[in-house]
């Protein structure tokens, strides 16, 4: 294990350092074009934004970003971006220059990355073991790379597993009494970027308390996770198979994940294709009506197959 990712070293530190961070450029364009915007949703979708940054860039689940605009007009930005920058060999973003050939080194990364994650997620690392070694730097490398994998991911299954290992480090993060109180931080040349909040905080030195995420829970919490550190240790040692077993490292966020991350690329793609030019500064629409449209269009396009066949 530790040899086989080792060889993606020089291949991570081409690309992580330097590599723009997409999503929290992102937000910082949504949230100045809803400010200049007099569309109706835009308020709302500011304080969506608001709340969301709060916890940096985490918690985008194919199921997270499916039932929050902002998250999915983020992930959008961050396709459109990667698009320009395909066609047009560079990309400018707060004043720094990308070339190409990073695009490329980190798609690159992408595949390899993908090939390991398979030994992973078939049961050929240990569970607890490979998280207990790697999880920061698998952290890292799937935010880094989430916006890369959603673009190529549209039309074909590309690099997935990165996005799941993804979840897996940060739910292992707050699962593990040790990484608890540890942010998971990205150190890129554009500064430093939160991919996913410690769930305790401890402050100088004394008894932690818990942080207020998304998923802590709301009674009872100190009591519950005890119970969940245990219980998720436990699992850990007794895994055999990721991808098999449905109490794997990533929780349930990983399990809703997988069920929604073909729905999700579907939806990115038909929104592209809908509304082309700058489809995620566009505030004309809304998710809830992109949805609707897109399973009319889906309906449209069933009946006329099969009419076809008949």
């Amino acid at each position: 294990m530790n040899t086989h990712y080792g060889d993606l070293h020089r291949l991570r530190e081409r690309v992580i350092p330097h590599f723009p961070p997409l999503l929290e450029a992102a937000q910082n364009a949504i949230l100045q074009a809803v400010n200049d915007s007099a569309e109706r949703n835009a308020q709302a979708l500011a304080v969506a934004m608001n709340r969301w940054r709060e916890f940096g860039c985490s918690y985008t689940s194919a199921y997270e970003i499916w039932n929050d605009e902002a998250k999915f007009r983020t992930i959008l930005w961050s396709i459109e971006a990667i698009r320009e920058w395909r066609a047009s060999g560079t990309l400018d973003i707060a004043g720094e220059r990308y070339e190409a050939e990073l695009l490329s080194l980190a798609e690159d990364l992408v595949h390899d990355l993908n090939a390991f994650l398979f030994h992973y997620e078939n049961g050929g690392y240990p569970s607890r073991q490979t998280l207990g070694l790697l999880h920061r730097s698998l952290a890292v490398v799937a935010k880094c790379a989430e916006p890369v994998v959603w673009e190529r991911s549209m039309q074909a299954r590309y690099g997935r597993r990165v996005l799941r290992i993804g979840i897996a480090s940060q739910h292992f993060n707050d699962v593990t009494r040790i990484h608890a109180t540890s942010d998971l931080t990205w150190a890129s040349t554009a500064g430093t970027v939160l991919v996913h909040p410690r769930a305790m905080v401890m402050v100088l030195g004394t008894r932690p308390f818990i942080n207020l995420l998304p998923t802590s829970p709301k009674h009872l919490a100190r009591l519950r996770l005890s119970a969940r550190n245990i219980y998720w240790y436990t699992v850990g040692l007794a895994s055999p198979i990721p991808k098999l077993w449905l109490l794997s490292y990533g929780g349930s966020r990983l399990r809703r994940h997988r069920k929604y991350e073909n729905r999700l690329a579907g939806l990115f793609l038909y929104t592209l294709n809908s509304s082309p030019c700058g489809a995620s500064l566009d505030f004309s629409w809304n998710l809830a009506e992109v949805k609707a449209n897109q399973e009319r269009a889906a309906r449209a396009e069933r009946q006329r197959q099969q009419a076809l066949r008949g």
